[in-house]
């Protein structure tokens, strides 16, 4: 296998993982919007969504974590943060 052949396999590798990965996390963040009972609604089969905050709304893209608040173009990432710091989250006894 030429070295060009090796570098092409491992780039197709590290796009079809990340692929996966960013399937993966806007799988995975709907379920835990959903669990800490945060309301939001899905757009785009779930590359977007529009989260409820305390503090105005949220365009969250999941795959990639990264949200921006409505109100002040402020972008952050992770939805645990978003959670954390701007949503109420349902209290579970």
């Amino acid at each position: 296998m030429s070295q060009n052949s090796e570098i092409s396999q491992m780039w197709k590798e590290h796009r079809d993982y990340s692929q996966n990965k960013r399937a993966n996390n806007r799988v995975k963040a709907q379920e835990t919007l959903m669990k800490n009972g945060i309301k939001y609604e899905s757009k785009n089969f779930g590359a977007h969504l529009i989260v409820q905050g305390k503090d105005g709304t949220y365009d969250f893209y999941p795959g990639t974590g990264l949200y921006i608040s409505r109100n002040t173009k402020k972008k952050e990432r992770g939805i645990f943060n978003l959670i954390s710091k701007h949503c109420i989250p349902k209290v579970t006894v």
